[in-house]
């Protein structure tokens, strides 16, 4: 299998080349799994940040024009896993 320059690029960001094994496919399942961590991860530390941002401001849609992130994406990203707007703590009110 041929990569193309930018899927080259892409799984050399995703996995160095010294960790690549010379196994084209093991590597890009690998490198696969490393997006799929880092989105995970990113997610989280995109919410922990957008909430702190809501909790300074006291606005999604203040938070929404700063960042240009849709509220809707705020709402969803702000909350912990596992919560709901209903669970989750009003921004400013101690638990």
């Amino acid at each position: 299998m041929d990569l193309s320059s930018a899927e080259r690029e892409a799984l050399d960001r995703l996995l160095p080349r010294d960790r690549q094994t010379g196994d084209l496919v093991a590597d890009l399942i690998e490198a696969a799994q490393e997006a799929w961590r880092r989105r995970q991860q990113n997610t989280i530390d995109g919410g922990a940040v957008l909430g702190a941002l809501h909790r300074d401001t006291r606005s999604l849609r203040t938070v929404s024009y700063l960042t240009k992130i849709p509220v809707s994406t705020i709402q969803r990203w702000r909350l912990k896993p596992g919560t709901t707007d209903e669970t989750a703590e009003t921004p400013g009110k101690e638990a």
